[in-house]
């Protein structure tokens, strides 16, 4: 589902929900990604998770569950894969020591103007 979704207050939903902006006014259960914002409302009463980086919860409504960042998941995938690759890879990093270091005048410069 995209868009918008509005539970009146006599309103109920249960099932997993994926939208742009969620304004709980009603009863929701289920699982809910709102990548625009979440709000439940005073008479809203919402049990499950909700996946959003902006929930909005007015005094008086009820919620249970786990909220979870969108943000973050993208992090998290991020650094699994990062850390996939290093574990994958087997590079040999030379030590410090083991660089030469040039100063000014070391090189000949044989190019004549």
């Amino acid at each position: 589902m995209d868009g918008q979704i509005v539970i009146q207050k006599e309103g109920s939903v249960s099932e997993d929900v994926t939208t742009i902006d969620a304004k709980i006014i009603g009863k929701f259960e289920g699982n809910l990604k709102g990548t625009g914002k979440v709000e439940i409302t005073e008479t809203g009463v919402a049990d499950g998770n909700i996946k959003t980086d902006s929930l909005i919860m007015k005094e008086g409504g009820i919620f249970s569950g786990k909220v979870t960042r969108i943000t973050q998941e993208g992090e998290k995938a991020k650094k699994k894969s990062k850390s996939k690759e290093k574990k994958g890879e087997n590079v040999e990093m030379p030590e410090e020591s083991d660089a030469e270091e040039f100063q000014l005048g070391d090189i000949e410069d044989n190019m004549k103007l």
